[in-house]
């Protein structure tokens, strides 16, 4: 039978999990301000993974929320 997982390696990775999200959205908008809008679409129709599909869809989301449309 499996033990359960250690509760502290979890935390662990979770925090690790959280702080590679952090730095990819960052890089997503970096990216994004750089992008036409048909240039984000291309991206994103580009992208086979879902998550990361998601992800860069709503980085854009976030990006043209804080008004900082081109």
């Amino acid at each position: 039978m499996n033990e359960p997982p250690d509760n502290n390696k979890v935390i662990q990775t979770l925090n690790k999990l959280n702080n590679d999200y952090q730095y990819i959205r960052e890089a997503m908008f970096e990216y994004i301000e750089r992008l036409s809008p048909s240039e984000r679409e291309s991206v994103t129709e580009g992208l086979t993974h879902e998550v990361m599909r998601e992800m860069w869809k709503s980085s854009i989301k976030d990006y043209e929320d804080d008004g900082v449309e081109t």
